[in-house]
């Protein structure tokens, strides 16, 4: 039998009384995703996620719930932003009817952040609720999206005009290369400014003082090594 050696995790809490939860962070949390895993009653998972991030990534995480004995199924939805509408949460609704998800099976969200929002508003939806994992595989779901409870769907009069806040019972974030490498495919400024805080009419950002030629990489640019995906700004947060 093999040992699986436990990465180190930094874990976060966002404290909301009744509704905290934590954030885990670390390298390959995913095969060993087990112990992170909030307490379900069915033992059962369902996972949401698309084509191209199951590719990269939904291997290690099935294997990671079959180590843990947590039996799961996967539903898959086309990727990208235009499938981020009723359509596809229908459809994701009769997925669950269909495979007879109850109210205590966990529902975890594997992608970036159209993924978070489709799988958090069928959590959010389904049964009046049931147990929300967030898993995000891109840089801007890592710090934006996934922590908040944001879920919605699209309309075609506006983005993110439908939906509700629901917050997750965990955020788990794989920061290994093999879940990293797919993050980035937008130049590296337009990456740090779509993380850097936002200025508000009562609040002004000072961007910190440049870092030396002779300090230690760290920061987006030493922590991946291909291109983010640029997120065009939201019509409704």
């Amino acid at each position: 039998m093999t040992t699986l050696r436990k990465a180190p995790t930094r874990t976060l809490v966002v404290a909301l009384a009744e509704r905290s939860y934590p954030v885990h962070i670390g390298a390959a949390l995913l095969t060993g995703i087990g112990h992170l895993l909030p307490n379900t009653r069915s033992g059962r998972a369902i996972i949401v996620t698309n084509q191209v991030v199951a590719a990269h990534h939904l291997d290690r995480l099935q294997k990671g719930l079959e180590r843990a004995d947590i039996h799961h199924d996967v539903i898959v939805v086309p990727d990208g932003e235009a499938h981020k509408d009723w359509a596809t949460l229908y459809d994701i609704h009769t997925r669950l009817l269909e495979l007879k998800a109850e109210r205590s099976t966990m529902l975890i969200a594997l992608g970036g952040g159209v993924i978070g929002d489709l799988a958090g508003f069928a959590a959010a939806t389904y049964q009046r609720g049931m147990p929300l994992v967030q898993i995000p595989t891109t840089l801007l779901a890592q710090v934006d999206s996934s922590v908040g409870g944001k879920t919605a769907v699209n309309h075609p009069l506006g983005k993110n005009m439908i939906g509700a806040f629901y917050q997750p019972s965990a955020v788990i974030i794989d920061s290994a290369p093999s879940t990293m490498a797919t993050s980035i495919t937008c130049p590296l400024p337009e990456a740090r400014a779509s993380i850097k805080p936002q200025a508000t009419p009562r609040a002004r950002y000072s961007p910190p003082p440049p870092k030396s030629p002779n300090s230690a990489r760290g920061g987006v640019g030493g922590a991946f090594s291909r291109p983010i995906a640029c997120k065009a700004p939201d019509k409704a947060t």
